[in-house]
């Protein structure tokens, strides 16, 4: 039990480390943890225990509740990013308009001379 203890406390220290670097938009930093994360995982897998001692040791650590936390932060930080790459693809698309008719006037006004 004291193996499975220690790797649910790295998982639920991977996880805060993650809400972390997702509030603080370290997303160079997001790939790594969520590696390590994933490592951890791999290794409880190995781990022989109950359901009742994974039970026990996740209700202590809030394992649950950080993950929703973690979702939560996840989509949140999605959804900001998705509003600012829409407003870059409005403003490019409204500069490529304004200097095509800037040039298009320009054609005109050589044509009149």
């Amino acid at each position: 039990m004291e193996g499975l203890n220690e790797a649910l406390e790295m998982y639920a220290n991977m996880t805060q480390n993650l809400i972390k670097a997702l509030e603080n938009e370290d997303y160079g930093n997001l790939k790594y943890l969520a590696d390590e994360r994933e490592k951890t995982i791999e290794y409880i897998k190995t781990l022989k225990y109950s359901n009742d001692e994974f039970k026990k040791i996740c209700g202590r650590l809030q394992i649950a509740e950080c993950q929703q936390l973690l979702d939560k932060t996840a989509a949140l930080k999605r959804a900001e990013l998705r509003k600012d790459m829409d407003n870059f693809k409005r403003a490019k698309t409204a500069g490529k308009t304004y200097s095509k008719r800037l040039y298009d006037d320009y054609g005109s006004l050589n044509k009149k001379a």
